[in-house]
Order: structure tokens, then sequence, then C-alpha cells
């Protein structure tokens, strides 16, 4: 059964990569024993604990249209100390060292 959805990077949830923690998008069907089997099976890592976060619908506003966002589920994961996940390697402060890299090779 496929569980995650897409990994939800915000500034907040990337500034918790360095402490072993990440946040995902779930499927609101998912369990943390599904999830944490997914993660171990696609990424080959440990997982330490998950903590699932349900959200519930919210009422939208737009322009003259009311509607409603559906229910959604986090989950937010932990790793064995020394593990990553691929594609979470930026850390905070590098994006502003590459773009003054830029601005050298320009003057």
């Amino acid at each position: 059964m496929k569980c995650l959805k897409s990994p939800q990077i915000s500034e907040k949830s990337m500034s918790k990569v360095a402490d072993g923690q990440y946040a995902f998008n779930v499927y609101p069907t998912a369990t943390k024993n599904a999830i944490a089997d997914e993660l171990e099976k696609t990424f080959k890592v440990n997982v330490e604990k998950v903590r699932i976060v349900n959200l519930p619908a919210k009422r939208t506003n737009f322009k003259r249209v009311k509607g409603v966002q559906a229910r959604r589920s986090k989950a937010y994961i932990w790793l064995k100390k020394g593990q990553k996940l691929p594609g979470f390697e930026i850390q905070p402060g590098d994006k502003d060292k590459k773009v003054e890299d830029k601005v050298e090779e320009t003057k």
C-alpha cells in the first residue's frame, strides 16, 4: 500500500532536517507502521519513530466562491542518528552562498 504523497517542503520542516526529522504529506488512511515500512524499503534507512497529524477540512473563499479544502494528514519521521534521506541535503544558508557566488562571477 502506498502511503507517502510528497515531502512537506517548508522553512520549518527543512530546519528540522539537521536533527533527523522529516515531514511528509501522507494519505489519511496511512498507519505509522505502513509509513515506516515504506520509508525503510524505499530509502534503505532505519526509522526511529513516526508521528501522524490529521488536519481537518477548511472552509475557504476565493473571490465570491465558497469552497472546502480537503482533510489531509502529515507524518513527522525521525531517523536513527547519522542517517539522512537523499534530496534533503540543502541546509538553510546554502542558497545565499550560491547567489553570492553567481554575483561575484558576473563582476
